[in-house]
């Protein structure tokens, strides 16, 4: 599906925070960098800001990481990478929108293959993060009226003592996490 961008209208490009120019409509693999990724996903709240506190999607990654055997950590830690090009938009209303998941699954797929990972999310992995989101739905009290994941099929992580990082320390344990488990570093 290629998404048209209506005469007149905003370009189809973001400025990173390097100073590059990121096009969702041609995708230039030099265009994606580890720097900007970190920096924007330290910079990004989970759960769409809605917490008393900054909880970055940078956190969530490193912290996913963990949780899965070291063959995948790589791959969990960058589960989110898309983020740092298309923002963090709820499930719910991502749901309602085919021609943004289009897109998200482009830039998904074009870090996939810049940073060798697999074109397709592995099971593992997703598991995991939904495992980490039902932790951290239970840390911040965020269950409402409804329980999801269920806790039963995806028992939450022990985080006890978790520190959530100042977004500059975010940044730095993503970088620090990505130096040690990617393999083409």
């Amino acid at each position: 599906m290629h998404v048209q961008v209506k005469q007149g209208s905003a370009p189809d490009w973001i400025l990173t925070h390097s100073g590059k120019r990121f096009s969702f409509q041609d995708i230039n693999p030099d265009a994606i960098n580890i720097e900007d990724i970190a920096t924007a996903l330290s910079n990004i709240c989970r759960f769409t800001g809605h917490l008393d506190q900054h909880y970055s999607v940078a956190q969530h990654c490193v912290l996913v990481s963990h949780l899965v055997e070291p063959h995948l950590a790589f791959e969990a830690l960058m589960h989110d990478a898309s983020e740092a090009y298309c923002g963090d938009v709820s499930s719910p209303l991502k749901a309602r929108l085919p021609d943004y998941r289009e897109i998200e699954g482009r830039v998904d797929r074009a870090i996939r293959a810049k940073y060798g990972l697999p074109l397709v999310e592995s099971p593992e992995v997703k598991v995991a993060d939904l495992r980490m989101l039902a932790t951290e739905m239970s840390m911040f009290g965020r269950h409402g009226a409804q329980a999801f994941p269920d806790p039963a099929k995806y028992p939450p992580a022990d985080l006890m003592g978790l520190r959530l990082l100042p977004a500059e320390e975010a940044r730095v344990a993503f970088l620090q996490r990505f130096e040690l488990l990617y393999p083409g570093g």
